[in-house]
C-alpha cells in the first residue's frame, strides 16, 4: 500500500460512519487508495479502489477487502495557511447583498465574494483564474446554471459552503501555481458546514477538495467528476447516498495542475510489486 497513490483521506477520528456509502452509491478509485482514520461503513452501495484501509472497522461491499488496524494518516495540509479570513473581511451590508444571477454569462474576478453567489435558471458563471474567497455566504449552483473555471481555487469561511444541485453543470480545474497550487476547493479549519454535491452534471473537479473540519455529502443519481484527470478528497467525513457514482481518477501525468505533496503519487512513482 505504501506505493499506491492516496486519493481519498477521511481525517476524522471520533464518531461513527465517517466514510459512509448508503443506498446504491458507488465510490470508484481504481488506481489509488481510500483511507479512513476512523471507520468505513458501506450500507448497500460499494467502494472499489486499488486499496482500502481503515484505522478502526470496515464493513460492507468493499473491493478489494479493506485492511483494518491501519496506522492513522496525518492531514497532509495541516500546515497550509488558511487564515485568509483574518486578512479579508466583509461588512454586514456586503454580506446581505450576494451576487444573484439567473441568466446570461457573468465573469467573476478572483478575490472576495461577500455574501456568496447564487446561480440559477440558465446563468453561466465563469470564474477568472486565481483565488476565490467566499465570506459570509454560500455558493449555490442550481436548476440549469453553469459554473466553470480554470486555474482556480474556491475557499469557504465558517459561514460559507458550496451546494451543486438540480441539473447544474460544474467544471473546475484547480490552481496551477501559488500557495494553493493543486487545490480546487477548500474550507477553513473552523468550517463545519455540510458541503453538498447532488447536481446531474458535475463533470470535472480537477484538484484537491480539502474540507478538514466538514463533511462532503454526495447524493443524487449522476456520475461525479468522471471527466477529471485526477481528484483527491481530504475531508473530516464523506457520505454518499442515493445512487451517485463518484469517480476518483488518478491520471496525474496528463494534467498541468500539480499534485500537492502528501497525496497522489508517492515519491518515486508507483510500481507493480506483485
Amino acid at each position: 500500500m505504501g506505493v499506491v497513490p492516496l486519493c481519498v483521506l477521511v481525517t476524522g477520528t471520533s464518531g461513527s460512519k465517517l466514510l459512509n456509502v448508503k443506498d446504491t452509491g458507488r465510490m470508484n478509485a481504481p488506481a489509488c487508495m481510500v483511507h479512513s482514520n476512523r471507520d468505513i461503513d458501506v450500507e448497500g452501495g460499494s467502494i472499489t479502489a486499488a486499496a482500502v484501509q481503515a484505522v478502526k472497522s470496515a464493513r460492507g461491499f468493499i473491493s478489494p477487502a479493506a485492511g483494518t488496524g491501519a496506522a492513522p494518516v496525518k492531514d497532509p495540509f495541516a500546515g497550509l495557511d488558511l487564515n485568509y479570513s483574518k486578512r479579508l473581511s466583509c461588512t454586514d451590508v456586503e454580506k446581505a447583498k450576494p451576487l444573484q444571477v439567473t441568466s446570461g454569462t457573468y465573469y467573476v474576478a478572483p478575490g472576495r465574494h461577500c455574501g456568496g453567489i447564487d446561480a440559477s435558471g440558465t446563468a453561466r458563471i465563469l470564474l477568472d483564474p486565481g483565488d476565490h474567497f467566499f465570506l459570509g455566504g454560500h455558493l449555490a449552483v442550481k436548476e440549469d446554471a453553469r459554473l466553470e473555471g480554470t486555474d482556480v481555487v474556491l475557499f469557504f469561511d465558517k459561514e460559507s459552503k458550496f451546494e451543486f444541485k438540480d441539473r447544474a453543470l460544474v467544471n473546475l480545474d484547480g490552481r496551477k501555481t501559488g500557495a494553493y497550487a493543486g487545490l480546487v476547493m477548500g474550507g477553513t479549519r473552523d468550517n463545519t458546514e455540510d458541503f453538498i454535491i447532488s447536481a446531474d452534471h458535475v463533470e470535472s473537479l480537477l484538484g484537491v477538495i480539502y474540507v478538514p473540519a466538514a463533511k462532503l455529502i454526495i447524493e443524487g443519481k449522476a456520475d461525479i467528476a468522471r471527466d477529471s484527470a485526477w481528484t483527491v478528497i481530504v475531508a473530516e467525513g464523506i457520505q454518499l447516498k442515493g445512487s451517485p457514482s463518484l469517480f476518483i481518477n488518478a491520471n496525474y501525468e496528463v494534467s498541468d495542475v500539480p499534485v500537492p505533496v502528501g497525496v497522489g503519487s508517492r515519491t518515486g512513482g508507483s510500481r507493480l510489486i506483485q
